[in-house]
């Protein structure tokens, strides 16, 4: 009887030890695979096409700056037509999508819009007349009269496993605060 108690913990253990290693040896080559999918993406994204930004441009809705120790604060009006369909692929699970209002100084960047573009979403986006989302603000003791900001689209490819791509569509449009701009 000692026997047959031995002989059966030691088929259990083999067992037990058999099916451990083929769990952790399938575990190995779906990484391996994984790895390369997400290398080889990431060649693919490199090479990407570029979005080509159509009909970019922006109007001044109204200018609050007469307040006192307040900020001079802008709402705009954009324009904008872009199509996404050259760069989606099947890995990807989305596309944040945003526009920046840039000035002379490439560190002082503001963004006035944004969307989330999933993957049954339309990957065209037509704004005619759209509402910035985000106003446009001076810093303290600085003034938005005189100068100009360049607006540019944006775009982050988010996909399923992977690195995050930030890119910069082709296309930009001007807008050019006046002197005397009030509202």
């Amino acid at each position: 009887m000692q026997l047959f108690l031995v002989a059966s913990s030691m088929v259990a253990s083999t067992w037990r030890q058999r099916l451990s290693s083929y769990a952790a040896t399938c575990f190995f080559w779906f990484l391996i695979l994984l790895a390369l999918q997400v290398a080889l993406d990431a060649v693919r994204t490199a090479r990407c096409p570029q979005i080509t930004v159509k009909n970019f441009g922006g109007r001044i809705l109204g200018f609050h700056g007469n307040l006192p120790r307040a900020s001079e604060t802008a709402f705009l009006s954009i324009d904008m037509e872009a199509d996404f369909q050259p760069v989606w692929r099947g890995t990807y699970r989305q596309l944040y999508v945003f526009i920046v209002a840039e000035s002379k100084n490439a560190s002082s960047q503001v963004t006035l819009w944004d969307k989330v573009v999933g993957s049954r979403d339309s990957r065209v986006i037509r704004l005619i007349g759209e509402r910035a989302k985000y106003p446009l603000r001076a810093f303290p003791n600085e003034t938005l009269r005189g100068n100009s900001i360049t607006m540019r689209l944006h775009y982050m490819v988010m996909p399923y496993v992977g690195l995050y791509q930030r890119r910069v569509a082709l296309g930009s449009a001007d807008l050019t605060f006046h002197e005397n701009a009030s509202i």
